[in-house]
């Protein structure tokens, strides 16, 4: 008698385990195929604002996207303004021209704001705001002209694309807490040649 119940608690045990065990795979899995779904979602979003850029006087620009209370999000007509996990894009456009007269500004999650000036232009017969002149960003030199970060979990506000920084070792744009996507003047140009 002892042995059968020795037996069946050995069982249940074992079950128990192999159970745990594969509901711990599961989520693996689970999270696995998140992380691959978010750096798809965010190559396509990148190529949605790359499909409403265009060329002004010879100059690459970018749709200005809309500034929320911690920091500047998406352009309206890209549809998808969250990730996988749930977290909204976050979205700094530049342009390689500054200017001395700027009529608006993009917001930054430390509270902080640099200053674009805006134009109204019609592409795809959608008319919105597209950034013509900018304060100039940390790259610069390497004709990034948006910088699109889709935040990973734990969220947190300071997610900002002036923290942003270049591993050269690796030709990659990193930032803690996301993800990162750029787009660059010849990205811009490439998608306009006409």
């Amino acid at each position: 008698m002892i042995a059968i119940l020795t037996l069946a608690i050995i069982t249940i045990i074992i079950v128990s385990v192999t159970s745990y065990q594969g509901y711990q795979n599961i989520q693996s899995l689970n999270l696995a195929f998140k992380g691959q779904t978010l750096v798809e979602e965010l190559l396509m979003t990148k190529k949605q604002i790359l499909a409403y850029s265009t060329i002004l006087d010879d100059m690459p620009v970018l749709p200005y996207g809309t500034n929320g209370p911690k920091y500047h999000t998406l352009p309206i007509n890209i549809l998808k303004k969250k990730n996988v996990f749930g977290g909204t894009y976050v979205y700094c456009p530049f342009s390689p021209i500054g200017n001395t007269n700027y009529s608006n500004n993009v917001v930054l999650a430390d509270g902080s704001a640099y200053n674009v000036t805006n134009q109204e232009i019609e592409v795809k017969r959608i008319t919105q705001p597209y950034v013509i002149a900018s304060d100039q960003n940390q790259f610069n030199d390497i004709g990034v002209q948006a910088i699109i970060i889709s935040p990973t979990q734990p969220f947190t506000s300071s997610i900002s694309c002036q923290d942003v920084v270049y591993n050269s070792q690796t030709d990659s744009f990193l930032v803690d807490g996301g993800r990162v996507e750029v787009i660059t003047s010849s990205e811009i140009q490439a998608v306009n040649m006409h």
